[in-house]
């Protein structure tokens, strides 16, 4: 598959560099240009994905997930102290997110030859996104007291968007599907408000600040889970065998973070 840069893309790329840098540069003009960012990701996946005005609902999705990959990437930086460390996630955001776009217009033109790979890129990055959010999330509940409901209806959101676009993606969006979206949805805000009574030491390590959650990684296996087999079901090629691989592949890691974690004395709430 050939991989040729455009104009466009090239001017999306050089502005996010950019106006990133400037966001962290310029920390007295962090909000001016977060929003900033904000209008380029929005107008440059618009102009990359060839968004006409009589169609612009039915691209809304399409827009929409660059936009939480963005917000994801930049809040997930507070996880992180070394200035080096956040100039390489931001690095591999920027790029990644372009790839991320073209192969989206990619998936719109329908052209056969690319389907598989570019549904493989799509769905990787949108397991990245997942975490990003669980994370950020999180986070805000934990230390910046986030109310509860407000908690779960943002990660009830965040879900039942992203697995919306990942049927579309796939074709697999009808009346019959989006009882999916919600249980999977429901079933990963379950999960979050349950790990949020967690007796754990909150993760963190020396290029940390407020660390990675455990909730976020059990959110992400989960969701991996539950989007695998429920992709399977639909596109009809959900085997015993397939299922297994899933439940085991889950339970062997979750049993693993369970066993290694620090959990804190009764009674300690932080």
């Amino acid at each position: 598959m050939k991989f040729k840069i455009k104009d466009k893309e090239l001017v999306l790329l050089g502005a996010q560099i950019l106006f990133l840098s400037a966001l962290f540069i310029f920390n007295s003009y962090f909000w001016l240009f977060f929003l900033v960012n904000i209008v380029i990701v929005l107008v440059g996946s618009y102009l990359i994905l060839d968004v006409k005005r009589e169609n612009l609902k039915s691209y809304l999705v399409y827009l929409a997930m660059p936009l939480l990959y963005f917000l994801g990437s930049i809040f997930f930086l507070n996880t992180i102290k070394s200035f080096l460390l956040q100039g390489g996630i931001l690095l591999f955001y920027v790029i990644s997110n372009l790839i991320f776009i073209i192969n989206i217009k990619r998936l719109r033109q329908k052209k056969e030859e690319v389907l598989v790979t570019s549904r493989n890129i799509i769905s990787m990055i949108s397991l990245i996104i997942v975490f990003l959010l669980a994370t950020d999330i999180i986070n805000a509940y934990m230390f910046y007291k986030l109310p509860g409901f407000f908690f779960l209806l943002i990660i009830f959101g965040a879900i039942a968007l992203i697995t919306y676009f990942l049927l579309i993606i796939y074709e697999l969006l009808s009346e019959d599907t989006l009882p999916y979206i919600y249980l999977i949805s429901f079933l990963i805000m379950e999960i979050a408000w349950a790990g949020s009574f967690w007796l754990v030491n909150y993760p963190k390590s020396k290029i940390g600040e407020l660390g990675v959650p455990l909730t976020a990684i059990i959110i992400l296996i989960f969701y991996y889970n539950f989007w695998g087999v429920a992709q399977h079901k639909l596109m009809g090629t959900l085997t015993k065998k397939v299922l297994t691989e899933y439940v085991a592949i889950a339970g062997i890691i979750i049993a693993i973070l369970l066993v290694t974690t620090k959990w804190l004395p009764l009674g300690v709430v932080n």
